[in-house]
């Protein structure tokens, strides 16, 4: 009797597994076709003649808009004055440093109707440095978080003339490192060294910038996207000077940065 209940017992349970994976192929094949169902009136629906009016309507109109949103990446050239600070140093047996400041950087920008707006996350530039035997001198400078607004003077999807204000913080890092000297006939631990001077210093001062731009569309293609190419002439200035702190001592070297201020560089857009 128990064998005979074991076996029909077997015998639903079979029974059971065997309608499942029945119901559950049955969904695949339906669920599948209803999917191809769906692709074919897809496609039919792009392919009508009244469908791809509309289509080809919006895509001239989202070509003729102004508005974008884009990443950029950009190259920037500042002046820099650089006179005291040579003559500081080259009094000390140091070359001068010459040249104008260069970062290169990004951010992201966008235009809405008039409004023009840069966002700059970051922008480096190279170290420069000149020597005096083992001991180095480093200056560098960099741009961090500067925001600009420009105001189109322009009606056209293709170039834009604008003058910005802006505001954002030049960093520059001065360094000084001097190899240590050891003193040959020391008899202690006290006057082993006779000489290890190292100085890293910061300076982040608020500048404001104001100029004229011009952009113009370099590509664009049918679904309002492509490249812009975009220039900046003007000024950046400090709202005040600022020089370093070094352990207690304050010293300006007077570095007069940005009279004279230029980016270029390019844009990657979408319209919007």
């Amino acid at each position: 009797m128990n064998k005979i209940l074991l076996i029909a017992l077997i015998l639903v349970s079979c029974t059971s597994i065997s309608m499942a994976q029945g119901s559950t192929d049955s969904l695949r094949y339906y669920q599948k076709k209803l999917g191809r169902m769906h692709r074919t009136q897809q496609t039919q629906f792009l392919q009508s003649d009244s469908v791809k009016i509309v289509l080809n309507r919006i895509n001239e109109l989202r070509s003729e808009a102004e508005n974008y949103s884009s990443f950029m990446m950009f190259a920037n050239m500042a002046s820099v004055d650089l006179n005291k600070f040579n003559e500081d140093n080259m009094a000390a047996g140091f070359g001068a440093m010459k040249g104008n400041i260069w970062n290169f950087g990004m951010g992201f920008s966008g235009k809405k109707n008039h409004s023009i707006f840069d966002l700059t996350f970051f922008g480096f530039g190279k170290v420069r440095k000149i020597n005096n035997g083992n001991a180095t001198i480093r200056l560098g400078f960099s741009t961090i978080l500067q925001f600009d607004y420009g105001y189109d003077l322009v009606k056209s999807s293709k170039i834009n003339i604008y003058p910005y204000l802006g505001v954002g913080f030049r960093t520059s890092r001065l360094r000084y490192d001097s190899t240590v000297a050891i003193n040959p006939g020391a008899t202690g631990i006290s006057n082993l060294i006779i000489n290890n001077r190292n100085v890293d210093t910061y300076t982040e001062p608020l500048r404001y910038r104001a100029g004229l731009g011009i952009e113009f569309v370099l590509k664009e293609n049918k679904v309002g996207g492509g490249s812009i190419f975009f220039a900046k002439l003007g000024t950046s200035r400090p709202f005040k000077d600022r020089g370093y702190k070094v352990e207690n001592i304050y010293y300006d070297p007077a570095f007069k940065t940005g009279a004279l201020d230029i980016t270029f560089g390019f844009k990657f857009f979408g319209r919007n």
